[in-house]
């Protein structure tokens, strides 16, 4: 992909843009942003734009035609490594981590110059490094082999030690505006209009939320637990621990909260008065729990810190998780600073 073809972003691949024209590129960089919202495709355009053999508009984007294009688009291109977390047999997996060995992988790709273009190291979801990969990895950023380029992609800066932060010049993305999501919706087969106006309402500008909210039987499920976390009442525990008994279980789990994150905002907004479409709804206007839209705030930030414990690299218990969470909602007047 070009960057002509991006959807939104004009900010960020204008700078980046800007960095090619004088020259002063940086040897690394931290895209951060929510998921699905372009990060990955960003960094793919701008790697593409800096080895194509033909590039186009005054040498700042890829002509898309030629080989290196080709190559960069097979992800086959000698200048090009792709890392992205594994599970213990070496398979791509959401729920993987970033091993040593794949550090060496791109210190491999880097270590020799390159004939023509740049040595390009593209590592998605770079928070998932494991303590001995991101040691390793600090060392190719303290001594970056010379015409290459590390690209770290990720939601969670906050996972990456300090001290790789400190050498990556850091862009931030914004999720796309609510129109370009309905947009590209539309382009679907069998997407209606007003589906589409509803599922970009409610995936947050992040189109691959979108599309998985799309799978209407899923949707259903994760609407389902979040209508029944919403209707506990503060001394209904034995409830909240058979619902996060209930959802522990399910392979979607990160899924199911980022579901509840998003019905947990929706709330927060309609209780201070902002206007939302009327295509979805969570069910009840706010939790039973919530007494005011701080405590949303507040249960919010405690959803995110179970999502990110059950994830790699930290891997808590899940139903242990859960079961903290939703305590911790249900509980009256709990604040997240003090849970």
């Amino acid at each position: 992909m070009d960057f002509k073809r991006i959807l939104g972003h004009k900010k960020e691949i204008d700078m980046l843009q800007r960095a090619m024209r004088s020259g002063r590129l940086h040897h690394a960089y931290l895209f951060t942003g929510p998921e699905g919202i372009g990060k990955k495709e960003v960094a793919f355009a701008f790697a593409r734009a800096l080895n194509c053999a033909s590039p186009v508009d005054n040498g700042l984007d890829s002509c898309g035609s030629c080989n290196d294009c080709s190559m960069m688009d097979a992800r086959a291109h000698p200048n090009l490594a792709c890392v992205y977390p594994t599970d213990k047999d070496g398979e791509r997996c959401a729920e993987g981590l970033i091993r040593i060995e794949d550090v060496r992988q791109v210190q491999g790709v880097l270590r020799y110059r390159a004939m023509r273009g740049k040595k390009i190291a593209v590592i998605d979801d770079s928070e998932k490094m494991m303590p001995a990969a991101a040691n390793a990895f600090l060392k190719t950023l303290e001594e970056p082999p010379p015409d290459s380029m590390i690209i770290l992609v990720t939601q969670h800066p906050a996972g990456l030690l300090p001290t790789i932060l400190s050498r990556c010049q850091r862009i931030g993305f914004r999720p796309l505006p609510k129109q370009a999501v309905q947009a590209f919706l539309m382009e679907t087969p069998g997407m209606g209009a007003e589906a589409a106006e509803g599922l970009a309402g409610i995936s947050s500008g992040s189109l691959s939320l979108a599309v998985r909210y799309s799978d209407s039987e899923a949707c259903e499920k994760k609407l389902e637990y979040v209508k029944r976390l919403f209707l506990l009442e503060p001394k209904e525990e034995d409830l909240a621990l058979k619902l996060a008994e209930e959802i522990s279980k399910r392979d979607d789990l990160d899924e199911i909260l980022e579901f509840v994150k998003m019905c947990l905002r929706r709330a927060a907004l309609s209780m201070e008065g902002v206007g939302l479409d009327a295509h979805f709804q969570c069910g009840q206007d706010r939790p039973k729990w919530a007494v005011d839209s701080n405590k949303i705030i507040s249960s919010y930030s405690l959803a995110e810190e179970a999502r990110r414990s059950v994830l790699p690299p930290r891997y808590a218990n899940k139903l242990l998780a859960l079961e903290a969470l939703f305590l911790n909602l249900i509980a009256a007047d709990c604040r997240a600073e003090e849970c």
